[in-house]
């Protein structure tokens, strides 16, 4: 659409006093304007150059709606008004009501179209810019951002959002890196994740807390800069990441319960160079086993756990789970 082809029907005393300013304003906007004043000559047929010339090809009709047109009943007015009513079911034409006067009566035929009021007519910028863009049918609507990295990161845990879920993945991630037996990092490393991610320092507060109230994590807060936190991943947390985010875990599951139900191995250290994993999530999952109540462990100051006595119920739960 070069120059959208628009038609101006009003009242002869609009004329002056608003039509032919906004013609004006619109041709110079790159509008092709039918405006009485310029296209009908002496002599020529009103019928045909308002109907077959004006009306007929045009894009877009505006009908300026005021108290001269409406309250004074035109004949003129009211016939361009029932043939673009035609025009527009016939060839989808559209009709742009423009309201110049208070408190006048729509036409039943106008009533379900949007239309814009015009109260300063000398200045009317706004109003003109959505007219506008209405002609050349310009998308005001700003266009949809790229999703935020953290939508596509993961999917979320039952009961976490995207944040929520990808702040515990950061988290298990990084005691998987530093093979922490401990699972306590400092909140330093989760920060330097955030960016690539598009989360907030704000919003991984938030998360946080959210993850302490479900018993993923424990938080150590010295001070209120999260900057300072130390994050203690609980039994239930590290399980819930392996679970959820570790690649291949079911399988890495059955392999150490065959080695602690048929090799009888029972050290941490010991079912860590045998499947060649992290002594970190060799001892987290033997925690996750205790805290359901499957295994009895002792512990030392060095972290190193060995298991001596399965209960019963556990070895059950423990078939079950390698059988699966």
């Amino acid at each position: 659409m070069t120059h959208p082809h628009v038609f101006i029907s009003h009242a002869s005393e609009d004329k002056e006093r608003f039509v032919e300013g906004l013609a004006l304003k619109l041709i110079g906007n790159g509008v092709n304007v039918w405006f009485d004043k310029w296209e009908i000559k002496l002599g020529d047929s009103l019928i045909d150059k308002i109907f077959e010339k004006g009306i007929k090809p045009s894009d877009f009709i505006i009908i300026v709606l005021s108290k001269n047109s409406i309250n004074n009943n035109k004949k003129w007015v009211k016939e361009e008004l029932n043939s673009a009513s035609f025009i527009r079911i016939e060839e989808d034409i559209k009709i742009i009501p423009i309201v110049i006067d208070e408190n006048i009566d729509i036409p039943t035929s106008l009533n379900h179209l949007k239309r814009i009021s015009i109260s300063n007519l000398s200045n009317y910028s706004r109003e003109l810019d959505e007219i506008i863009s209405t002609i050349f049918k310009k998308n005001i609507k700003p266009e949809i951002g790229e999703k935020p990295k953290y939508s596509e990161f993961i999917q979320p845990i039952q009961g976490l959002n995207n944040i929520d879920s990808s702040i515990l993945k950061i988290i298990g991630d990084l005691v998987l890196k530093h093979d922490s037996i401990a699972r306590i990092i400092n909140a330093s490393g989760l920060i330097d994740k955030l960016s690539m991610i598009d989360i907030t320092t704000n919003n991984a507060k938030e998360s946080l807390d959210i993850l302490e109230s479900f018993g993923y994590v424990e938080i150590y807060r010295y001070g209120g800069d999260i900057k300072n936190y130390s994050i203690k991943l609980t039994t239930i947390g590290f399980f819930s990441y392996c679970n959820y985010f570790l690649y291949g875990f079911e399988s890495l599951l059955k392999d150490i319960i065959s080695l602690i139900l048929n090799d009888n191995i029972s050290v941490n250290k010991d079912i860590a160079s045998k499947t060649g994993l992290q002594l970190s999530l060799i001892s987290g999952i033997l925690d996750y086993f205790e805290y359901m109540g499957y295994i009895k462990l002792s512990t030392t100051s060095e972290g190193i756990q060995m298991i001596f006595k399965i209960h019963a119920i556990g070895r059950r739960n423990l078939i079950k789970i390698m059988e699966s």
